[in-house]
Order: structure tokens, then sequence, then C-alpha cells
């Protein structure tokens, strides 16, 4: 099976997860991943921006699902890390938060650790074994602010980076990876659906 579909169907776990722990019903899931594929959205997002679940809801059930830590903000440092490790405009755009780096791992905070994709890119700009734990949007979005808005907006503060590389070559080949990490969220919510409609009998 493709990378793709083994993701599709620990996402549809994770579903189920959601629905048996009484996070969410079949049917507003259902309605949630039908608003996700149509807008190219990650499923989390739609989620809570129905009121489906709260932010700290399902990152609680993401720790619980992934066995990770959950990280809140006030566990974030208040020094961020050299920009050459991931620039401040990469860590916005993906909800990502680093925590610490050592010689053979750098250790992130993700609103999404099903994102392969962003792993990947990860691990490519570092050249380190990403260690994950999770966060809420807002916890990362705060603590991005913190870190890096010296006073600006974030939106602002990050436009005035160049980017994860002073490499271009090398910058444009994260760039290619995150182009092809953005059209995965169709696909696998796609065959996420299916998996969910098979179990559930949806309709």
């Amino acid at each position: 099976m493709s990378d793709a579909g083994d993701l599709s169907l620990i996402l549809a776990d994770f579903a189920g997860h959601l629905v048996s722990s009484l996070k969410l019903s079949a049917q507003d899931l259902q309605r949630a991943g039908h608003l996700a594929e149509n807008g190219g959205e990650d499923l989390g997002l739609v989620l809570t921006r129905l009121g489906l679940i709260s932010e700290r809801d399902l990152a609680e059930e993401i720790s619980r699902f992934l066995t990770i830590p959950l990280v809140g903000l006030d566990q974030i440092s208040d020094e961020p890390l050299p920009d050459d490790v991931l620039s401040s405009r990469f860590l916005l755009q993906s909800h990502i938060i680093p925590l610490s780096v050592s010689s053979d791992a750098v250790s992130i905070a993700m609103a999404n650790p099903f994102d392969r994709g962003l792993l990947d890119a990860i691990r490519f700009a570092t050249g380190k074994a990403p260690r994950l734990s999770v966060s809420t949007c807002s916890d990362i979005e705060a603590a991005l602010d913190r870190l890096y808005g010296d006073g600006k907006s974030q939106i602002s503060q990050i436009a005035d980076n160049a980017g994860a590389f002073h490499d271009e070559g090398a910058s444009d080949d994260l760039e290619r990876l995150r182009d092809s990490a953005s059209e995965a969220p169709v696909v696998r919510v796609t065959m996420t659906l299916d998996c969910i409609s098979s179990r559930y009998r949806i309709v």
C-alpha cells in the first residue's frame, strides 16, 4: 500500500478513536471531512473551526492516540533556536514550534503530527530526525509571536526572513517538498473519508 493509503488508514483509526471517545459523532466527522476535502484543508483545523471539538481536546486526543507528549505554551522556551535550523516563516506556515536541537535530532511540537510531508521537509532541512510532540495551533502561534514578533505582527516579521536556507538550491528543494506536501491533504482526506464511510456505513 502507498504511504498515502497507509496514512489514510491511520487517520481513519484516529477518526474512530474520536468517535469512540464520544468527542464526535460519525455524521459530524463525515461533514467536516467533506468540507476539508472540498477546501483542501487539514481535517483537524476544520473540526475546530466548526466548533465540533476544541483545540485542546483535539490535541489531547492526538497525544493519546499517537502516545506523544502534549506541550502547552508554558512549556515552550522563551529563547528561539537559530534561524538557520528552521526559519520562522516556515514554522508559522506549518504550525510547528522547535523545542530543542541536538546533534542528531530536533524536538518539535506540531499542531498536526500526522503530516508526513512536513516531517520529511524538517528532516531534509535540518539533516536531523524529528522528535514529535503535539500542541494547539493557538499555543504555537502565541509562542512564535513571543519568540519572533519583536513588537511587530507575525506576518510582518516573518516576511522579513529569507527562508529556511541560505543556499538557494536547497531552498528550492524544500519548496518543492512543501508544494508536494500541500497537495497531499486532499488525497489523504479523500481516502480517509472512504475508510470512514466503509467503517460506519455512512452514505
